[in-house]
C-alpha cells in the first residue's frame, strides 16, 4: 500500500522513525545496499520498542521484584547496542540486543509462573527478530537459542519444579493485553521496515526506469546527430565520386575513384549498420523501402560466409528462380541482415553437403519468397518450437540469430518459417511484399527550372551538377528563406529542400511556398533517421524524400514518379 492511500500520518511517522534510526547507523552507511540498511534500521527501532514496554512490565510484576530487575537491567543495557552499532558493527549489536531480549522473557517466563506466563510466546519473535537482523543464518543460530530457553522451562516443570507467579491474577489478563501489544509493536517495525523496503524498490524502479528514457532520448539523439553529421558529407564525396566517373577518366583516375567511392559506400553501409541496428533494439520498425535488387542482395550476403563454408569444405551458393521479381521494395539492410542470420546459422550447423540460399515469386501475388536450406544436422522435433528463443542454454544454441531474423521477418511484413529433419537438414524459408511501385505516369512535364536549397555548399554543388545532368535548369540557394523569396519570385518544375537548414528548415519553407504554390512538387532531402522529422515534413506538404548520400539513379527516380520529365535512361546511370 502507497503512502498516499495510508495518509500523510503513515507517512511523517516513517520518516522520523527513519530519521532517528538513522542516528545509530554503523560506519560506512553510506555504502549499505537496501537489505543491510533495512537490518540496521532495525536495531534501534526494536531497542525504542523495549525502552516502551519495560516499565509497563515493570508495573504489572512489580518493579522490585527479581523478574522485574532482571527486565529492566536488560533494557538499560540493549540502550549500549545503539553505540555498539554506530561505533564498531550492526551483527555485533544484533546479537547482543537478541542476547539481552531472550534474557529478559527468560526472566520474565520464570517470574510469572513458567509456560502459563502471558509473556511465554514472546520467545516465538525471537528467531523472527534474528532472521531479519541477522539473515537466515543468524535465525537458525537464534531459533536453537530459543528452542534451548523452551525446553529448560518445559523440562523445569516436567522435573517437579515449582515456578511460581509473581504476577497477581486480577492482573493477568491486562498483562495479556499488554503482552499482545508488545508483540503487535516488533511485528509493526517488521511491516514499517518491509514497506520501507518495497517504496524504496518502487523509487528505485522508477529512477531507474527515469534514466533509462534519458539514456533513450540522448541515444536517439545521438544517432540523429551521427546521421546527420556523417550522411552530410558522404553525400558530397559520393556525389563527387560518382560525377567523375560519368567523364570517362583515365584508367588510372577511373582506379583511383572508384576506391573512393567503394570506401564511401562501406562508411555509408557502416552508419547505415548503426542506425538500423540501434533502431531494431529500440523497438523502431524498418526505414523508408528502396529498391533492392534481390540477386546482388543474396550474393553479397553469401560473400561474406564463403570462406567459412570453403574451410568446412561446404559449397555454399545463390540460386534466382526465372519468376522472382529482380528489384524489390523493402528495407535493403534489415533484409541482408536476416539472410546473412539464416545463411550463418546454416553455415554453422552444416559439416558436409551444401547451403543454398535461393529467391522465387511468392505463393501470393505481389510477393517474394527467400529460403534457406542445408545439409546439416537437422533440428529434434521438441527443440523445433524453441528454435527461435534467444539463447537456449545448449551447446547448439543458435544464440539470438534467429530471433533477430523472425523478429525482422515480421517487421518487414512476413513470417519466418522452418522445417528440419534430424541428420537431414534444416529449411528456413519467409516470404514478403516486393512492394512494387506502378510505373510513372506517361504524362510528363516539361524539363524546366528546379529550385534546390542547402546549406551545406558541397551538397548544393553535387545537387546542381546531378540536376543539371538530368536537363533542369538549377537555382540552388543557402536557406530556407532565401528559397521561400525564389519561388515566389518565378514558377518551378520542381524544389529541393533541405530538411535541416539554419533560419527556416524544410519544413517550415515547404509550408510558405506552398502557400502560395500548392500544385509544385517539394522533395525533403534529408540526412535523418528521426520518423518524426519525415511525419512533420509530410505534413507540410513535400511530395517525396530522398535520404543523403543521394546518387543520380535515385534522383531520376523520384523525378519521373512525380511527373517531372527526364530523359529515358539517366544520364550517370
Amino acid at each position: 500500500m502507497s503512502d498516499a492511500s495510508r495518509g500523510p500520518v503513515w507517512s511523517r511517522l516513517r520518516r522520523r522513525a527513519f530519521a532517528w534510526a538513522d542516528r545509530f547507523l554503523p560506519p560506512g552507511a553510506a555504502a549499505l545496499d537496501a537489505e543491510a540498511l533495512r537490518r540496521a534500521r532495525l536495531t534501534p527501532l526494536l531497542v525504542l520498542a523495549v525502552l516502551v514496554w519495560t516499565p509497563v512490565f515493570a508495573y504489572f510484576y512489580g518493579p522490585l521484584r527479581p523478574a522485574a530487575l532482571c527486565q529492566q537491567g536488560c533494557a538499560l543495557l540493549a540502550v549500549g547496542c545503539l553505540w555498539i552499532q554506530r561505533l564498531r558493527s550492526q551483527r555485533l549489536a544484533a546479537h547482543l540486543l537478541l542476547g539481552l531480549y531472550t534474557a529478559a522473557i527468560g526472566a520474565l517466563t520464570l517470574g510469572g509462573g513458567g509456560a502459563e506466563s502471558p509473556l511465554f510466546s514472546w520467545f516465538v519473535a525471537t528467531p523472527m527478530v534474528a532472521v531479519l537482523m541477522l539473515g537466515e543464518f543468524g535465525g537458525v543460530v537464534w531459533a536453537g537459542v530459543t528452542a534451548l530457553c523452551l525446553a529448560g522451562v518445559f523440562g523445569a516443570e516436567a522435573a517437579g519444579w515449582e515456578l511460581p507467579s509473581t504476577v497477581s491474577a486480577d492482573v493477568r489478563l491486562p498483562l495479556l493485553v499488554a503482552s499482545l501489544g508488545g508483540l503487535t509493536t516488533i511485528l509493526f517495525c517488521w511491516a514499517l521496515l518491509l514497506e520501507s523496503s518495497h517504496a524504496e524498490l518502487a523509487e528505485a524502479l522508477a529512477g531507474a526506469r527515469d534514466r533509462a528514457e534519458r539514456v533513450g532520448a540522448e541515444k536517439a539523439q545521438l544517432l540523429n546527430t551521427l546521421s546527420h553529421e556523417v550522411r552530410t558529407p558522404l553525400n558530397g564525396l559520393l556525389g563527387s565520386a560518382e560525377l567523375l566517373l560519368a567523364r570517362n577518366p583515365r584508367p588510372e583516375d577511373r582506379e583511383l575513384l572508384e576506391a573512393l567511392a567503394a570506401s564511401g559506400a562501406a562508411l555509408q553501409a557502416l552508419a547505415d549498420g548503426i542506425l538500423h541496428r540501434a533502431r531494431l533494439e529500440g523497438g523502431q520498425g524498418p526505414g523508408e523501402p528502396r529498391p533492392v535488387e534481390l540477386g546482388p542482395l543474396l550474393e553479397s550476403a553469401a560473400t561474406a560466409l564463403r570462406s567459412v563454408a570453403r574451410r568446412k569444405g561446404i559449397d555454399l551458393r545463390v540460386e534466382l528462380a526465372a519468376d522472382c521479381p529482380k528489384v524489390v521494395w523493402s528495407d535493403e539492410h534489415y533484409l541482408r541482415q536476416v539472410v546473412l542470420n539464416l545463411s550463418g546459422n546454416a553455415v554453422k550447423f552444416t559439416h558436409r553437403g551444401e547451403v543454398v540460399v535461393s529467391a522465387r515469386r511468392g505463393p501470393l501475388p505481389g510477393r517474394f519468397t527467400v529460403e534457406v536450406r542445408d545439409t546439416g544436422e537437422g533440428i529434434a522435433p521438441e527443440r523445433l518450437q524453441k528454435v527461435f528463443d534467444p539463447f537456449s542454454g545448449s551447446e547448439d544454441s543458435t544464440g539470438l540469430g534467429l530471433s533477430i531474423a523472425r523478429r525482422i521477418v515480421e517487421e518487414l511484413g512476413g513470417e519466418l518459417k522452418v522445417e528440419s529433419e534430424l541428420g537431414r537438414g534444416s529449411r528456413f524459408w519467409f516470404s514478403l511484399p516486393h512492394g512494387a511501385r506502378p510505373a510513372a505516369e506517361a504524362d510528363r512535364t516539361a524539363l524546366g527550372r528546379a529550385l534546390l536549397a542547402d546549406d551545406d555548399r558541397v551538397g548544393r554543388l553535387v545537387g546542381r551538377r546531378f540536376l543539371e545532368a538530368l536537363g533542369l535548369e538549377v537555382d540552388a540557394v543557402r536557406d530556407g528563406r532565401e528559397a521561400v523569396e525564389c519561388a515566389r519570385s518565378r514558377p518551378y518544375q520542381v524544389v529541393f529542400l533541405d530538411c535541416d537548414m539554419p533560419g527556416l528548415d524544410g519544413a517550415s519553407a515547404a509550408a510558405a511556398i506552398r502557400a502560395h504554390s500548392p500544385a509544385v512538387p517539394i522533395v525533403a532531402l534529408t540526412a535523418s533517421s528521426d520518423p518524426e522529422d519525415r511525419s512533420r515534413c509530410r505534413e507540410a506538404g513535400m511530395n517525396a524524400f530522398l535520404s543523403k548520400p543521394i546518387s543520380g539513379d535515385r534522383l531520376a527516380e523520384v523525378l519521373r514518379e512525380l511527373g517531372v520529365g527526364v530523359g529515358s535512361s539517366p544520364p550517370l546511370s
